[in-house]
């Protein structure tokens, strides 16, 4: 990504003196936004789609320090989803976990289970008693109302659900990981497979049947965390809501290729950038 960004900028640089010499002053400042548009449409067209890879290793896992918009920023409602890819289901096989605050994962060969701790309450696993299908992808997704744990598999509410009242989330200070957990000082639950698209937000995303995403996820003003998977520097995962929270890969964990379009976040920018360009050349 380094590099391409580079070439970018060489090719911008370059042919800024001929679109200087050839408009005019009262267009210039159409010019200069219109570069800018085209080195962030360029890096955005760059981007691939990819997804986390785990292995069943202890030891390999996304990180994100912990912060309140883990927790106590998403009050008494909130929604956790993520696309998931498994190739192994024996176990538990830990998705999102934000340990004594909220979990879910692939549990008893592939059903899907949320557990959740309310200010002042246990903590428990609870079924949505379906089971997901290994090495298909699936869109998975939990919502907390303040009074109702709901659990969502591919656009569809599930039969099984959990009542449980309260006014907050338990807040806690471990960190937030992808696909591991760690509990009592142990580590286990390890993911095996891909991962994807993985948000966190306040509010309700969804309240029964929804039709599944056909991109990667754009931030909005309830998006509190948000990891596409798609580029990593240094090992650095961006996190592209609000919050700014990166985190990163840990161990062995990995990007790699996929071919599933609802999670694409580049954009198909060549043609736009291509007419943007004949305008500046016919100033």
């Amino acid at each position: 990504m380094r590099e391409f960004r580079l070439v970018t900028l060489v090719l911008l640089v370059s042919n800024l003196s001929f679109i200087l010499k050839r408009v005019k002053m009262k267009n210039l400042i159409f010019c200069i936004f219109a570069i800018v548009l085209l080195a962030g449409s360029y890096a955005s067209a760059a981007i691939k789609n990819m997804a986390l890879e785990l292995k069943s290793d202890p030891n390999s896992f996304f990180e994100a320090p912990d912060n309140p918009v883990f927790h106590q920023k998403l009050g008494d409602t909130f929604t956790a989803e993520a696309w998931v890819f498994s190739m192994d289901q024996v176990g538990e096989r830990m998705i999102v976990n934000k340990e004594d605050s909220y979990e879910f994962a692939l549990r008893n060969n592939g059903m899907f289970e949320a557990a959740l701790k309310v200010a002042g309450a246990g903590w428990d696993w609870h079924s949505s008693g379906v089971k997901v299908e290994n090495e298909k992808w699936t869109h998975v997704a939990i919502t907390w109302d303040g009074k109702v744990v709901r659990m969502f598999v591919d656009g569809k509410k599930a039969p099984g659900e959990k009542d449980m009242a309260g006014t907050a989330l338990n807040v806690t200070d471990s960190t937030f990981k992808v696909g591991r957990r760690e509990r009592g000082g142990e580590t286990h639950s390890i993911f095996d497979g891909l991962i994807d698209e993985v948000r966190i937000s306040k509010g309700l995303r969804y309240t029964g049947d929804y039709a599944l995403p056909k991109g990667a996820f754009e931030p909005d003003a309830d998006t509190m965390a948000l990891y596409h998977f798609d580029e990593a520097v240094g090992g650095v995962i961006k996190d592209h809501s609000k919050s700014g929270i990166d985190g990163k890969l840990v161990g062995k964990a990995q990007l790699v290729k996929i071919d599933l379009p609802n999670t694409q976040q580049a954009v198909e920018a060549r043609g736009k950038l291509a007419t943007l360009w004949g305008r500046l050349k016919a100033q």
